[in-house]
């Protein structure tokens, strides 16, 4: 156990992998935060008045529903990959070592699914909006 702890490749790689789930754990509460801001604009969008410059029409509002699921999918998928934890008795280094990087993994397949999803819905806002906007009122 000894000899593990001194290798420093074990170490330096140790290090790594702990500072990138620090990382990826600011990640992820920096995409639920921006999942957050666009979910709240896109409700508003969808709750404004017909006569209002931003109301709603049907084809536009059915495209702002599918940008909000989308958005919706992305924060949930961003509390997921935060609520991944690595805590827990560990047996032996390597054990910890091991299981590090297997909750690391699992939290960047999460994250990574997270910011497709929020950038899908984040763009299927935009086109309803400007879609709303630019077409429907300027005809």
């Amino acid at each position: 156990m000894v000899g593990l702890a001194k290798n420093e490749d074990i170490v330096a790689e140790h290090d790594h992998v702990r500072f990138r789930d620090s990382d990826l754990s600011i990640k992820g509460g920096a995409l639920l935060a921006f999942g957050g801001l666009m979910l709240a604009a896109d409700l508003v969008f969808l709750s404004a008045a017909p006569d209002s410059f931003i109301g709603m029409n049907k084809q536009c509002g059915y495209v702002g529903f599918a940008g909000l699921f989308l958005l919706m999918a992305g924060a949930f998928c961003a509390v997921l990959s935060i609520m991944i934890s690595r805590k827990g008795a560990y047996q032996t280094a390597w054990s910890s070592f091991g299981l590090m990087k297997l909750f690391h993994d699992r939290r960047r397949r999460w994250l990574n699914a997270s910011a497709w999803l929020i950038a899908a819905g984040t763009l299927i806002y935009l086109a309803s909006m400007l879609g709303q906007v630019c077409f429907v009122r300027c005809l």
